[in-house]
């Protein structure tokens, strides 16, 4: 079967077999494919949670029930709430839109949470524990 090459403005006819899918190319255009890059990064440690808008509406319903830091509040200080975290991580199973597990939190009081957390993991992956674990 004939058909035209399909490099654009090629006039070249080329012969094809009547089963092949792939576009017509004349020798001089070989037709070379690249396949598309799949970047993970949006599903990297459930990072693709935090665009949906099942989150933003659930996040923004739990900021307006707690407008201030949680952790702040226990110690008497009122700060407003920069960040919703999870109390029990996704990574460790916790369910990311159980309004039970959030929890309205600062900068300062998210950051440390998280250290603390990916510390945690660290250890029970080596088979550490800290003292604290034994309280």
């Amino acid at each position: 079967m004939l058909k035209l090459c399909s490099y654009s403005g090629c006039k070249e006819v080329v012969e094809v077999d009547v089963y092949d899918r792939n576009p017509p190319r004349c020798p001089k255009h070989p037709f070379t494919f690249t396949p598309k890059k799949v970047y993970k990064h949006h599903f990297h440690n459930n990072k693709h949670i935090y665009s949906s808008g099942r989150w933003k509406r659930l996040r923004a319903q739990y900021v307006s029930i707690h407008p201030l830091c949680e952790m702040c509040e226990k110690d008497g200080f009122t700060t407003p709430v920069c960040d919703v975290d999870h109390i029990k991580e996704i990574s460790d199973g916790g369910d990311p839109f159980d309004i039970n597990n959030l929890m309205s939190l600062c900068r300062y009081h998210h950051i440390n949470k998280t250290i603390a957390e990916r510390k945690k993991r660290e250890d029970d992956k080596n088979g550490f524990f800290s003292i604290s674990d034994f309280k």
